[in-house]
């Protein structure tokens, strides 16, 4: 009930000042995942090397808190080239297809293909790619308003079934345990 009951609060904080709290969650995830990842790396490195039990137990304690600290401060300071990158690689996917659908049928004279590719397929593919890399800077606000605002949603939506159904008919927990969903969704 304490971990339903906490879900409820992160996902209304989400849902309401999810755009606005933007950057502490991100340092706040980046930092937690970078702490597991790089402490796990970690231990595996100093396992196979012959230092000592108390250097290794020093390497396993700090390594991760440092790269897990640089990784959350990159990560929250870098949400603009983040959208930037994300806006670029969508717009490259796009203008590949545009060329592919319509605008490989342009002719190209005599102009030599660069890389086994048209003119016609660079400009698509770099012009869309710089204009939705442009768009996704400009309303990078929008866009995560959006997705908190679906992400607290959907877990405070979770969060209230379990916590209001579950007291009303326990069958409604079958999706806290996944192992038993299909035998448990049957017997709805």
């Amino acid at each position: 009930m304490a971990l339903t009951s906490a879900l409820l609060v992160a996902s209304l904080i989400a849902l309401f000042f999810g755009a606005r709290l933007v950057k502490p969650v991100l340092f706040v995830s980046t930092f937690g995942v970078a702490l597991v990842a790089c402490f796990y790396a970690t231990v595996a490195v100093v396992r196979t090397t012959t230092m000592d039990a108390t250097a290794g137990c020093w390497v396993e304690g700090l390594v991760p808190l440092v790269v897990a600290l640089l990784a959350a401060l990159f990560v929250a300071n870098a949400l603009t080239l983040a959208f930037a990158c994300l806006g670029a690689a969508s717009g490259a996917a796009g203008g590949y297809y545009l060329y592919a659908l319509v605008l490989h049928t342009i002719p190209t004279g005599d102009v030599p293909p660069l890389g086994g590719h048209t003119w016609v397929f660079w400009l698509s593919v770099l012009l869309s790619s710089v204009v939705a890399a442009a768009l996704a800077v400009k309303f990078k606000h929008l866009i995560l308003a959006t997705a908190t605002a679906g992400l607290g949603a959907v877990g405070a939506l979770v969060a209230t079934t379990m916590l209001l159904l579950s007291h009303i008919d326990p069958k409604f927990l079958w999706c806290a345990r996944p192992r038993n969903s299909a035998r448990s969704a049957a017997q709805f």
